[in-house]
């Protein structure tokens, strides 16, 4: 379950650099 987490956080790092 970690590397879905750490694929989940870079997701959403960049997604907060794309908005």
């Amino acid at each position: 379950m970690t590397e879905n987490e750490n694929n989940c956080t870079m997701f959403v790092m960049i997604n907060i650099r794309l908005i």
